[in-house]
């Protein structure tokens, strides 16, 4: 009954380096778990007209390649923040799951989610996976 073709969606939103990578490595782990399909949000400032996959979109995509998973990339130009792009995305897609990165925080600034953040989880209709990447040694 099969189509061959995964019937679950996870969508990825990347972040900057280092979390990209830990986002890319998270999304890898669902998508070999749950046998879903990949889609990348690439969501790139609305000054780059028509907006063009980063090279850490690439890599993601390529990653995701060699290990058997059906992947894409969308590069969007983003209005909003990326937090609501990435549910607007998920929604569209009526994803399974929403992958997202989380920056290291100060105490002060661990009482409030950031912006990006805070969107995403207040606005999903999906399961969220948040990522943060391991403490920089001193």
């Amino acid at each position: 009954m099969s189509t061959g073709s995964p019937s679950k969606t996870i969508v990825a939103s990347l972040r900057a380096e280092p979390l990209g990578s830990v986002i890319i490595d998270a999304a890898l782990r669902e998508c070999a778990l749950r046998s879903a399909r990949l889609v990348v949000l690439d969501a790139r400032p609305n000054d780059e007209q028509p907006p063009q996959p980063s090279s850490l979109a690439k890599e993601a995509e390529r990653r995701a390649r060699e290990a058997g998973v059906e992947v894409e990339v969308r590069a969007m130009a983003r209005s909003r923040s990326a937090g609501t792009t990435a549910v607007w995305l998920a929604s569209e897609l009526d994803a399974d799951l929403l992958i997202i990165g989380l920056r290291r925080r100060s105490p002060v600034g661990k009482l409030v989610l950031g912006s990006d953040t805070q969107d995403a989880v207040l606005g999903a209709d999906c399961p969220i996976l948040a990522v943060k990447a391991a403490p920089e040694h001193d």
